[in-house]
């Protein structure tokens, strides 16, 4: 069983963020940084780039913070049950994500799944509202010894997006004058929950079957990346460029172009690519206007002209000559076969 019980996407906070729980939480924290930041990692701070995750098991300690710059995250506070998270195998420990587009995305879908879920399904907030005492600090420190203990919003600044609450924030600093900032159609008061303190409603309608699967998914990706260190400094940029081709291959890509998008050499795209996807960058380019060009001989009662234009190509006979060179057919005679006489 599942339940997720504060979480948000897109928080930001400033330059001298710290968070500090010594002694964890009674439940999971899963961290996705969108910006480099600093983590307690085997008894020091370590800097880790931008798109990383990590995922803190219930009691287990909890210290990281910016890095020179404003931080920004998603985060998650949830228990489970299921194995692949009690059973994950890099715990408290960052690591790098391959694909952090769409880890963001299930980070979204979880927060507007769980919002579906009916009141009586939602924990009550006191259960884990009161975790053990600890430091939501803004400090350029470096340890957390040398923190101060100076007010903050925690982990939910006004900034940040579709926050489920405000309740990342240690219980004790609630009433700081930071938390006073936040506006109040950000949070979510105590007497939006139920007042039973040992309620534990079942979740097994549509929604939390949906939630469970997402989470399931998100995992999958992030186990995926531990396991086959999947991720490299160019996968999020390659992952972007290729979702780009696939979406407009009608656009007048070239080499040199996605190259410098990518600040590489177009040689060292060429390799960066064909490692990643197993194509090179202008032959995906060259199949996804054929795919389109599929789509709308099928689905379209364009003249071939039109559809050699719109699926990127300036010359109608070269449109042609290439199609035949990938499908064996015609476009006239592949419509033809496709859409009966």
């Amino acid at each position: 069983m599942n339940h997720i019980y504060f979480a948000g996407y897109d928080a930001q906070h400033p330059d001298d963020f710290i968070f500090d729980v010594p002694e964890g939480y009674d439940c999971y924290l899963l961290l996705l940084t969108t910006t480099p930041a600093r983590f307690w990692v085997n008894g020091q701070t370590e800097e880790y780039p931008a798109h990383c995750a990590i995922l803190y098991p219930p009691r287990r300690r909890i210290w990281y913070g910016a890095s020179g710059q404003p931080y920004g995250n998603d985060w998650m506070r949830f228990t489970s049950d299921e194995p692949f998270i009690r059973h994950f195998p890099l715990p408290a420990c960052p690591f790098p994500v391959s694909d952090p587009a769409y880890c963001h995305s299930l980070f979204q879908l979880l927060i507007w799944e769980n919002a579906r879920l009916p009141e009586a399904s939602v924990p009550h907030r006191q259960d884990f509202h009161n975790p053990p005492q600890g430091k939501n600090t803004s400090s350029d420190a470096h340890t957390p010894a040398q923190g101060k203990n100076t007010p903050s919003d925690a982990h939910t600044p006004a900034q940040g997006k579709n926050l489920l609450s405000d309740a990342h924030t240690p219980a004790q600093e609630k009433n700081s004058p930071a938390s006073s900032d936040i506006p109040a159609q950000g949070r979510l008061s105590p007497t939006d929950f139920p007042v039973q303190a040992q309620e534990k409603a079942s979740l097994a309608g549509p929604d939390d079957q949906i939630i469970s699967q997402l989470l399931r998914i998100l995992f999958t990706k992030l186990q995926s990346d531990v396991l086959h260190h999947a991720a490299s400094p160019h996968d999020h940029d390659l992952l972007t460029l290729r979702r780009q081709i696939l979406n407009a291959p009608q656009l007048p890509w070239s080499v040199s172009e996605m190259a410098a998008q990518l600040h590489v050499s177009p040689g060292h795209l060429h390799l960066l690519y064909k490692q990643k996807f197993g194509i090179s960058c202008m032959d995906d380019v060259i199949d996804s206007r054929i795919r389109k060009a599929k789509d709308l001989l099928v689905f379209s009662d364009h003249s071939i002209a039109e559809i050699a234009y719109q699926a990127g190509y300036q010359n109608v006979e070269h449109f042609c000559r290439q199609f035949r060179r990938l499908t064996g057919q015609t476009p006239g005679s592949f419509r033809k076969e496709h859409t009966g006489p």
